[in-house]
């Protein structure tokens, strides 16, 4: 059975150009320019942390918490 990670971040420093990967996904997906310096510091986060799946899962809960809080606002009549 082949691995499929549930995330992927790919950095070239030179072009400042980020590809993102997510299993929900199913595909990569470019970053802008202006997000290379978070994603790096958050790809620099998981390498090192002694809990990365831990890191990761904090991510998707505050990408979820956003995406309830724009939802709900979108909801205002």
């Amino acid at each position: 059975m082949e691995y499929v990670p549930e995330f992927a971040i790919l950095q070239n420093s030179k072009t400042r150009e980020t590809a993102l990967w997510t299993k929900e996904r199913g595909k990569w997906f470019s970053a802008g320019e202006d997000e290379y310096d978070i994603l790096k510091g958050i790809a620099q986060l998981i390498r090192t942390s002694e809990y990365p799946d831990e890191v990761l899962r904090g991510l998707k809960f505050a990408a979820q918490e956003k995406d309830d809080e724009l939802n709900e606002g979108s909801n205002i009549e």
